[in-house]
């Protein structure tokens, strides 16, 4: 009777504070409080509910004291590109997704430059998250929830044959393309292909020995094929015509660049303080059309990032000599954000103002994760806005959480948006992002009168964390993979081919005089693209191909 005399009292007094105050206290947390009573969501449908009087525990990367949160539950009704959006006026929210089986978390979002959290990840038809909404600091209040699909990605390709269909007289050592281009000469081919069918002040690190350097320095063919397809991102106010068919890269040294961004100066023997910096980040190829960066450097720009500009081929040729003068058939616009998470993971895909041509998009990883044991990790990139760089060595020294792995590659601000490649396959493993350390600091031999690379020694623990990179899984079931048939009667075609990410394969064995059939099929997550049945008829000269092979043929 007591409990019951004790409970009644609880209640008045609740009502009496409402009745002067307007604030509701005592209320009993909402049922899904816990995730075992998560709500149901369906795409489309809106949500609204409430955190408020909310218990839990702070679990997300993205969060501050979230420990006031509340779950939901959503299945994906077939394959897609999903978003996730929360809408909330009355508390900072912080917005997760996570496997209802590991309870690991799979993405998450804090405030974003839309001013609410989102979230987007590709997903398979029946995929099951637990969606987490939470509070910044202990914040609650009432909210809206909703899921829907993401349509007119347009990350399918448009198939377009070479040779064009019926065309005659062509090469038994030709090349099949299908992205609308003829393939250039002289295109150095990246072999491994068909093994096994933020801004400057983003703070990033070298560790032990600095394994930075040059385009004119690296040796291995393979690397520099890679390398083509990386590229720097810079504000399009800093590029100069030159009124004969170039434009010039417009940029103070790095050292100029650093005195006028911080009010401090870079030390004497400070790597590459001579050289120009003009970018702010980095990009790479991964279809014709299609650039790979990270989220942050493309959500918090204006017009989501399309301020910037992607440019080709800015290396250093020699020790004293940048390529700041360019073609401008190497300089593209950006011209659409096909979509983005910009927090955990981190990842961006752009679709470009033209088809980039003469350059091989780089393979990513599909399925499966990087070893433990890997040692030898590859990173290209522009740091600190430089010309281009190579810095390898990298080692997989956290590699438990699902949306991103870390690692001691030597990077700096600049290099957000950067492959990191496997040594042995080429394929990108992810993006580089993130580091809890910073680039420069005070040079204790000129007593803190300028500024020195931090240098953290190759053992955790001595610096505050490592290079954080997104798991190229998170996004790369957007970009299509190709599947090639070919025979010699339209009705009658094999499979030669299969899971290429590039739009190029060239056959073995073709015949002269001889009348050929093929058709590709392209294959994403959003569903699958077929071409017609093409043909073309082979001359009666064999011999070298007339073109430079993209990819090694199966």
């Amino acid at each position: 009777m007591g409990f019951c005399v004790q409970q009644l009292l609880s209640r008045l007094l609740a009502i009496f504070v409402v009745l002067h105050t307007g604030v509701i206290v005592g209320l009993a947390a909402p049922v899904h409080d816990d995730p075992n009573q998560a709500v149901e969501i369906r795409l489309d449908e809106v949500y609204s509910g409430t955190s408020r009087e909310a218990t839990g525990e702070a679990l997300s990367h993205c969060g501050i004291r979230d420990s006031r949160d509340v779950w939901h539950r959503f299945t994906a009704p077939r394959d897609g590109l999903f978003k996730v959006e929360v809408i909330s006026s009355t508390f900072d929210s912080i917005l997760s997704v996570f496997d209802p089986c590991s309870m690991a978390e799979l993405a998450c979002s804090d405030m974003t430059c839309f001013g609410q959290p989102q979230i987007m990840m590709p997903v398979a038809s029946g995929t099951q998250w637990l969606i987490r909404v939470a509070g910044y600091a202990q914040t609650s209040g009432n909210y809206t929830l909703l899921v829907s699909q993401v349509s007119d990605t347009a990350l399918l390709t448009s198939l377009d044959p070479y040779p064009a269909d019926q065309a005659r007289d062509i090469s038994p050592a030709t090349m099949l393309c299908w992205d609308g281009t003829e393939p250039a000469l002289g295109q150095s081919p990246i072999v491994s292909l068909q093994i096994a069918a933020p801004s400057m002040m983003t703070p990033m690190t070298i560790y032990g020995e600095d394994n930075r350097v040059d385009e004119y320095d690296v040796e291995d063919a393979n690397r520099l094929a890679v390398g083509q397809a990386v590229a720097m991102l810079m504000v399009p106010e800093n590029i100069l015509d030159n009124g004969d068919g170039t434009v010039t890269l417009f940029s103070g040294s790095l050292g100029e660049e650093y005195a006028v961004l911080t009010g401090r100066l870079l030390c004497p023997e400070e790597r590459f303080r001579d050289q120009p910096a003009p970018g702010s980040a980095t990009g790479f190829l991964v279809a014709p059309q299609i650039l790979a960066t990270a989220g942050h450097v493309v959500s918090c720009a204006n017009d989501y990032g399309l301020d910037k500009v992607v440019v080709f081929d800015f290396v250093m040729a020699d020790a004293n000599t940048p390529a700041v003068i360019v073609d401008p058939d190497n300089i593209y616009t950006m011209e659409k954000v096909l979509a983005f998470n910009d927090g955990m993971p981190d990842w961006a895909l752009v679709q470009l103002d033209r088809a980039v041509t003469g350059r091989s998009p780089l393979p990513l990883r599909r399925q499966g994760q990087l070893a433990d044991d890997v040692n030898d990790l590859l990173v290209i990139g522009h740091p600190l806005g430089l010309p281009r760089k190579y810095s390898d060595h990298g080692q997989v020294l956290d590699n438990r959480d699902p949306s991103y792995f870390e690692t001691d590659l030597d990077v700096n601000g600049g290099s957000s948006g950067s492959p990191v490649v496997h040594p042995d396959t080429l394929e990108v493993e992810g993006i580089l992002f993130a580091s809890y350390n910073d680039d420069f600091i005070p040079g204790e031999a000129y007593e803190g009168r300028c500024d020195c690379a931090l240098i953290c020694p190759d053992e955790a623990g001595l610096c505050d964390g490592w290079e954080w990179v997104t798991r190229a899984t998170h996004f790369s079931h957007l970009i299509p993979v190709f599947d090639v048939s070919m025979g010699l009667a339209p009705d009658a075609l094999t499979q030669v081919a299969s899971q290429l990410n590039v739009s190029c394969f060239t056959p073995r064995d073709l015949e002269p005089s001889t009348t050929y059939f093929w058709q590709v099929q392209a294959h994403t997550v959003e569903g699958s693209s077929l071409s017609p049945v093409w043909s073309f008829t082979t001359n009666n000269r064999k011999g070298l191909p007339r073109k430079t092979s993209l990819v090694e043929s199966l």
